[in-house]
């Protein structure tokens, strides 16, 4: 992670520019604009990545109590017999589908949330088909990752 990091309001924080003053603080505020921005272990998290870990306990959460339940787990069910393709097809149903409010707000963030699901499913079906054509995929996976690709 960069030591560098960057309101919203566009104000950088250069290295070393977070001052914590209170023991267990979870938050810093922008000295520019006074926005308050979320800390993780005394360590500034940029705001996308407070927003995908929310959003990532939201798909968890969805697959642990609905998803499951319903449908059983990975390798016995039904979505463990699709392909790549079958995976987008259901990502963009569902990115169609969740901009039509006939169904309720609640099946729209839903819907956003399948989407998430989906495209996990579908990144580690489409690595474990690179892997049989010989391909390192967890190379490829962490350049990704690191941004160095």
């Amino acid at each position: 992670m960069s030591n560098k990091f960057k309101c919203s309001c566009g104000f950088i924080v250069p290295p070393g520019g977070i001052v914590i003053t209170d023991e267990g603080c979870s938050e810093w505020v922008c000295p520019d604009c006074k926005k308050v921005n979320p800390f993780q272990n005394d360590i500034v998290i940029p705001m996308r990545v407070d927003e995908w870990n929310k959003y990532s306990e939201i798909v968890s959460g969805h697959i642990e109590n609905y998803t499951i339940p319903q449908y059983g787990d990975a390798p016995d069910d039904m979505i463990s017999t699709w392909s790549v393709d079958d995976c987008i097809k259901a990502i963009k149903r569902y990115c169609d589908r969740s901009s039509v409010s006939q169904r309720g707000e609640l099946e729209s963030l839903r819907d956003l949330v399948k989407i998430g699901h989906y495209a996990c499913i579908a990144l580690n079906k489409k690595a474990t088909l690179c892997k049989k054509e010989g391909l390192n995929t967890e190379v490829m996976l962490n350049a990704i990752k690191e941004g160095t690709c």
